[in-house]
């Protein structure tokens, strides 16, 4: 198969590279790196996913395709349309000779591992595999490199992305996804928020770069992983109440329920088998109950307080710590005393010299590190 558009063929152009850090650099080198091209407003960057790369099209004959990085061992490209029938309809209405690159991958199982699991087996084996939702391939769309015949290779970065968020409003599949860039202050926030969540870091792009087949050039991408990521080691010194009102959207499928006269916590389940009637029936008529929070129904923690020594060795609170488990709200006073590693979006200074962290997230226990050197120069 060949997708020529102004003399190129499109299909068997050799993917261009990203360019990483080395490994021997220190974290702080690749920090400052990065923040170095982030806050000069000249480069964008849009979310790395975690799946297999590809390059998606429509040749000039209406031929539609998807292709790999990699040739296989007979030095081809293997056309792997067949085993993404979810994007045929999307791939059939762009106007031939367009081309776009894009991450496949698996929103529930976010990981290039199970998505090669489904894409490189057999075709009746990857069809019935997709036949669960859970598993269904998706395509996440970060560059153009042809449109409607014309070639963008020598096109800026910049011109590009702005083409792809123009498409992102005209075509809409459950199954196509479009990279959202962003750009200095907000590229970085973004960056620490998706670190901060787990997910696998963003590309960065400087803005007049054109796309360079086959080559990696440090002068024009950068990907950026979990080494910028802001990390601190903190102590749980205690835990916080739990919210009390639940605000469900669901309040006729909720559990747990307080009688606000009684002060009685009530189970719905229990209220059913003893009632014959549903206790959402009974909120609705105006008795006095409220759907109340499961943490709050079972006197759990909310959310970890968290604490750094100072030079006195004495322990001062700098934040709280949410998203915990059930298991870690409901066993939170086994915790107090352990060492926690926690990333965040930044860390915060207030009015009174203190520290905070914005939205942090747990990543580990550490069992190998003494509380006494979970120290505030982490954070100065």
């Amino acid at each position: 198969m060949n997708c020529i558009i102004d003399g190129i063929d499109f299909y068997n152009l050799e993917a261009q590279k990203y360019y990483s850090t080395p490994n021997n650099w220190s974290s702080e080198k690749k920090k400052e790196n990065a923040m170095n091209k982030i806050f000069s407003s000249q480069w964008y960057g849009a979310r790395k996913v975690d799946g297999v790369f590809g390059m998606i099209g429509r040749n000039l004959d209406g031929e539609i395709f998807w292709r790999p990085r990699a040739k296989n061992t007979k030095g081809e490209f293997v056309n792997k349309i067949e085993w993404l029938p979810q994007i045929r309809d999307f791939l059939n209405q762009i106007d031939p000779g367009t081309v776009f690159l894009c991450e496949t991958y698996i929103p529930s199982h976010e990981s290039a591992k199970d998505t090669t699991s489904v894409l490189n087996c057999l075709l009746p084996k990857s069809l019935k595999r997709q036949e669960n939702e859970e598993y269904k391939l998706h395509i996440y769309i970060f560059d153009i490199l042809a449109d409607g015949g014309e070639s963008y290779l020598n096109m800026k970065a910049i011109d590009r992305f702005l083409r792809v968020e123009d498409y992102s409003t005209i075509y809409n599949n459950s199954y196509v996804e479009w990279a959202k860039y962003y750009n200095g202050k907000e590229l970085w926030d973004m960056l620490q928020h998706l670190l901060a969540n787990g997910y696998e870091g963003m590309v960065i792009t400087r803005e007049d770069a054109p796309y360079t087949p086959g080559s990696r050039k440090q002068t024009n991408t950068l990907k950026i992983k979990k080494e910028i990521q802001e990390t601190i080691d903190c102590v749980i010194i205690g835990a916080n109440s739990p919210t009390k009102l639940s605000g469900t959207s669901m309040p006729e499928e909720w559990e747990w329920w307080f009688n606000e006269t009684t002060n009685e916590k009530i189970l719905a389940s229990e209220y059913f088998a003893k009632n014959h009637e549903s206790i959402y029936n009974s909120y609705v008529d105006g008795a006095p109950v409220v759907p109340v929070t499961k943490a709050w129904f079972y006197g759990w923690a909310g959310s970890l307080k968290l604490g750094l020594y100072d030079k006195g060795q004495e322990i001062i609170y700098v934040g709280d710590l949410s998203g915990i488990t059930e298991e870690q709200k409901e066993n939170w006073k086994q915790l107090v005393g352990a060492v926690v590693e926690i990333s965040c979006m930044e860390i915060t200074t207030n009015q009174n010299g203190g520290w905070g962290f914005r939205h942090p997230r747990m990543l580990r226990i550490r069992n190998d590190k003494p509380a006494r050197e979970c120290t505030v120069d982490q954070v100065k």
